[in-house]
């Protein structure tokens, strides 16, 4: 995992401590830092002037709110924030009943619809758009995986209210394009570390002297 400590290279420590915190990168960077108001006033003007014709009449409000929209879908790297985890539990949840022996896989398509339907109230009228759409499954990627992306989710979302109280000013430097205060303390106070804690240890952040968070 990308900034831990270079004294753990080649040892058991030198990765991330779980899949949530290896998530964590894309969660928090893709949703939190690339969904942000503060992100886009400084990119969407040189997102209007690379594709003039298509954004010239589109307000940096009205790209946010679209970028931020509610809705469904059937593909969860498609849906946005709100539905998302749906998406995660139902995987679990169905993974969980194949191993458990509760749930065969020539049922599992239409196992899925079922849950697709009483959750989200839509149903996937092929399994590409169904159980097959990522590949973990048929990749042999089963059991304790997947739900990492939950995880990567809370614990992304609940470091940057941490990263924000060591430093306010975090949203005025996204405006200028300068992520380096996120980073960094992405780095100092959870990456550094690789697998030398364990997550729910590494989840008792310190600032200065002081814890300022315990995530359980």
């Amino acid at each position: 995992m990308k900034g831990v400590s270079e004294e753990f290279d080649g040892t058991p420590l030198g990765c991330g401590a779980s899949a949530g915190f290896h998530e964590i990168q894309a969660r928090l960077w893709e949703n939190i830092v690339g969904r942000g108001y503060s992100f886009w006033e400084y990119w969407y003007p040189v997102l209007r002037k690379t594709f003039p014709g298509s954004y010239a009449d589109v307000s940096l409000d009205d790209f946010y709110a679209a970028i931020n929209r509610v809705g469904r879908s059937l593909i969860r790297t498609d849906d946005v924030e709100v539905a998302y985890n749906l998406h995660i539990v139902l995987r679990f949840d169905r993974e969980l009943e194949m191993l458990e022996g509760r749930l065969n896989a020539k049922d599992l398509p239409d196992a899925w619809r079922a849950r697709m339907l009483e959750e989200l109230g839509i149903e996937p009228d092929t399994d590409r758009e169904g159980c097959l759409q990522d590949v973990h499954w048929y990749a042999g990627h089963i059991g304790g995986a997947f739900q990492g992306y939950t995880i990567g989710n809370v614990l992304g979302a609940r470091f940057y209210e941490i990263a924000l109280q060591a430093h306010p000013d975090i949203p005025q430097q996204l405006t200028r394009g300068d992520y380096s205060q996120v980073l960094e303390w992405l780095r100092a106070e959870v990456f550094q570390h690789g697998r030398r804690y364990q997550p729910n240890e590494l989840s008792s952040l310190r600032q200065g002297n002081r814890y300022i968070s315990s995530l359980t």
